[in-house]
């Protein structure tokens, strides 16, 4: 009998030992790219889809919290509508000062797939945010606002994959060669005709956001998200352009995804956008996507991962790009899913979230 207690106990302090180191080698993975980012200038960033955070009672504070726990320096907070009323500006300013005592940077973030085809949607939303900087006191502004502005494309454009780059940037990028496409039907040529008009749409679209917001005089970052594969050349103000670089000169930074490779193909599909970022004295993240996404490939999100494939991600970031000026970290999509992505797994997938150090929904 004694020795199936001590063997039940032994198996006891092995499965803590084990969980807690799960936890531990978490953390030390963390604190560690943590020192290089900041190191190098470089921020862990995290959007929050869910403004009624900033209202709730509690909520705001358990954010903080958490962000300082992971090292979090930046908040690209959803604010699909700027609050018109005063005690909703209230809440924002209080928490924007609350956030920035702390040493938080908090960007505005908007958009929708109606915007590009009605832009007025758009100058509505800078109009507003533009009353709110101009009644809020210095430390309860916003440092930048991030537009989130779909691109509806043919399945064709991706298709064809990208064209060869005709120009020489900084370190030379070796484009990889072009996939075989067999010959184009007359309709999806015509697709590539109206993705080009399209582009040529969309880049116009964002060139007058962003007079809309010099207007204003806003002392405001201006950036948008974009996508990997925008490796085209279109011409649009009498320039002809890979699509990419076209959208990179008309903002101060940009947010790089690569759906639907976003938690394994990130960090490699990134070195041309980067490159040029480079040249042209731009800032870019990238974009690792946290949130169960129904519908898309394994590889399109870390959710069903751990922390510690997360921290693989932005450490394989880090040495690929270790002296690039423009890459200016990582921004996690986003706090509901960065909040459930345990420290490890389990056998079997399982989650363990038994020593997870995060908090309970606000």
């Amino acid at each position: 009998m004694g020795k199936r207690l001590r063997l039940l106990g032994l198996a006891i302090f092995f499965a803590v030992f084990s969980w807690g180191f799960g936890q531990q080698e978490a953390n030390l993975e963390r604190t560690d790219n943590n020192f290089l980012l900041r190191r190098s200038g470089r921020h862990r960033a995290l959007r929050v889809l869910d403004s009624s955070l900033v209202y709730r009672h509690g909520a705001g504070e358990q954010l903080l919290m958490f962000c300082e726990q992971k090292g979090v320096d930046q908040l690209f907070i959803a604010i699909p509508q700027v609050p018109p009323a005063r005690e909703q500006r209230w809440a924002w300013r209080y928490f924007i000062r609350e956030a920035t005592r702390r040493g938080f940077e908090v960007y505005a973030s908007a958009g929708g797939s109606q915007w590009a085809s009605r832009p007025y949607l758009a100058f509505r939303h800078v109009d507003a945010l533009a009353a709110f900087q101009r009644s809020a006191g210095p430390s309860e502004r916003f440092q930048g606002v991030l537009y989130d502005v779909p691109l509806n494309l043919s399945l064709t454009y991706k298709q064809v994959g990208p064209e060869p780059d005709m120009e020489e940037v900084g370190a030379a990028v070796v484009p990889p060669a072009p996939k075989e496409i067999p010959p184009l039907s007359a309709e999806q040529k015509a697709g590539l005709e109206k993705d080009h008009k399209t582009l040529e749409e969309y880049f116009t679209f964002v060139r007058r956001v962003r007079e809309r917001l010099s207007r204003a005089a806003l002392p405001l970052t201006f950036g948008m998200t974009i996508p990997t594969w925008l490796e085209r050349r279109v011409l649009w103000n009498d320039e002809q352009k890979l699509a990419y670089k076209h959208l990179m000169d008309l903002v101060d930074f940009v947010v790089l995804t690569n759906l639907p490779d976003e938690a394994e193909g990130i960090v490699e599909a990134a070195a041309k956008e980067i490159a040029y970022a480079d040249a042209i004295g731009k800032r870019l993240y990238l974009r690792l996507e946290v949130r169960n996404l129904p519908g898309q490939p394994k590889g399109a999100t870390l959710y069903g991962e751990d922390e510690l494939a997360l921290e693989a991600l932005i450490k394989q970031a880090l040495l690929q790009y270790p002296t690039n000026p423009s890459w200016t970290g990582v921004i996690i999509n986003d706090y509901a899913g960065y909040r459930m992505l345990p420290a490890q797994r389990l056998p079997g997938g399982r989650p363990d979230y038994r020593w997870r150090t995060t908090f309970a929904p606000g």
